[in-house]
């Protein structure tokens, strides 16, 4: 904000009624520096850090109710510590603030706090809990509201023993203590191997409670890396190891049954490992998912479909597989494999639709239509939906009924490189497809 807007008069004379330049700062959206900046050209003195602090605190204590103040702390008892929670001020201002109204200040634990606080609290009631329930003062002192040396000075008066600081140590240690089966936990930490958490989460206590108990024992306590390798055994023989075993066997691959049993394959390769059943090599793994793969597949089909002059890399893209995996199809049915040169060409070739591939577009179907068609679509493939600004080239524009003459709206479509290619062959599918789906979204 600059500072030809300040309303100076009005700034000078807050600053002058006791404002602070961080607080007049923050009221007109500017730095404080700024504000300084102005008073010192309006030919203000400029506070000092202590006497802006006691202009600070004398403005605070103005707006404090001093007779209610003065009532509270002489009638009531209550202490600075109380009051100052109360108004949202620092126990200093209300003390300064009772002192300019002649009121005299007690000192830490005065006699008018003992006087007056300690007759109001139930002090049988006290008595018994802290000696015959053996309650500590912290805990008498959050039940009552009260400070723990407030609990040990109504004790006193009362004529009982106020435990010292070893015994109260002690006695706090034992309540931490109270209904955990110490000579259990031992034993399950020593003998059955049970993680610090696992015994956390069985008696509903804390690492630090367990820690302590072990170590006043006198347990060898193990290391970060021993405790994590317990725990991963422990997870492994939790899973049902003779069914694993049995499936593993049967030919199923630890990627399988990790996915199916919901751990990683690592884990089943270590949990084989403990109980002495071999694992398979990845070579030998590899072959046995293949071979799993391969029964998922039309055999009859594709056999029948390579001997018809298909390539193994059209068969591979129509049933969403490797080459390698149709080639080895082709080779347990028994059948031979062409060499490159010896693909089906031409009128043999099972694609074979009389050579209308060379025949060449309409004169309708110019560039300006092409890109109609793009805009239509969205400029985006609508087989595989990919952008266009994502592709290597233009989108294409393919004719649904494979007729080039037929340059109609409803029979072309936008489709990528990819896509297009793959519509070359299964006309009898693409065609009512693509059909199906201008009626569906242009209708």
């Amino acid at each position: 904000m600059r500072l030809a807007l300040v309303p100076r008069q009005t700034i000078v004379a807050r600053y002058a009624a006791g404002s602070h330049l961080t607080v007049l700062g923050k009221d007109f959206g500017c730095s404080p520096t700024s504000i300084r900046k102005m008073l010192v050209q309006e030919g203000v003195a400029i506070r000092h850090q202590k006497e802006a602090g006691a202009v600070r605190q004398g403005v605070c204590r103005k707006c404090l109710p001093v007779g209610e103040l003065k009532r509270l702390y002489e009638d009531e008892g209550w202490s600075l510590k109380q009051l100052f929670a109360e108004y949202g001020t620092s126990a200093v201002t209300i003390s300064k603030a009772l002192k300019q109204a002649g009121v005299s200040v007690r000192g830490r634990g005065g006699t008018g706090l003992k006087g007056k606080m300690t007759l109001a609290l139930p002090t049988d009631e006290i008595i018994r809990l802290y000696s015959v329930e053996r309650k500590s003062k912290q805990d008498l002192a959050e039940r009552f509201g009260c400070a723990p040396q407030t609990i040990g000075k109504v004790v006193e008066m009362a004529g009982g023993d106020v435990r010292g600081v070893a015994e109260a140590v002690a006695l706090t240690y034992e309540s931490k203590y109270v209904g955990i089966p110490v000579a259990e936990i031992v034993r399950l930490y020593s003998e059955e191997q049970w993680s610090i958490a696992a015994l956390v989460r069985e008696y509903d206590s804390t690492v630090k409670v367990v820690g302590n108990v072990l170590r006043r024992n006198r347990v060898e306590m193990r290391s970060s890396e021993e405790s994590t390798r317990l725990v991963a055994v422990a997870y492994r023989m939790a899973l049902p190891v003779e069914e694993l075993i049995g499936e593993y066997e049967s030919g199923t691959s630890l990627v399988a049954l990790a996915q199916d049993y919901g751990c990683s394959p690592n884990t089943l390769k270590k949990l084989f490992a403990d109980v002495g059943t071999p694992v398979r090599e990845n070579g030998e793994a590899k072959r046995l998912r293949a071979a799993e793969r391969r029964t998922c597949l039309p055999v009859g089909d594709i056999a029948h479909c390579y001997l018809e002059g298909q390539t193994l890399k059209a068969l591979a893209a129509d049933h969403n597989c490797c080459q390698e995996t149709i080639k080895m199809v082709v080779v347990e049915q028994g059948i031979e494999l062409r060499a490159r040169g010896q693909l089906v060409r031409g009128s043999k070739h099972y694609g074979w639709r009389g050579g209308t591939s060379h025949e060449p577009y309409s004169e309708y179907f110019t560039e300006e239509l092409r890109e109609a068609v793009r805009e239509r679509d969205g400029w985006r493939c609508r087989l595989c939906h990919v952008p266009e600004c994502e592709c290597l080239r233009k989108l294409g524009v393919h004719h649904v009924d494979y007729d080039k003459k037929n340059d109609a709206m409803g029979n072309l479509i936008s489709l990528c490189l990819g896509c297009h290619a793959r519509t070359n062959v299964q006309r009898e599918y693409w065609e009512p497809y693509f059909r199906s789906l201008m009626e569906e979204r242009y209708d």
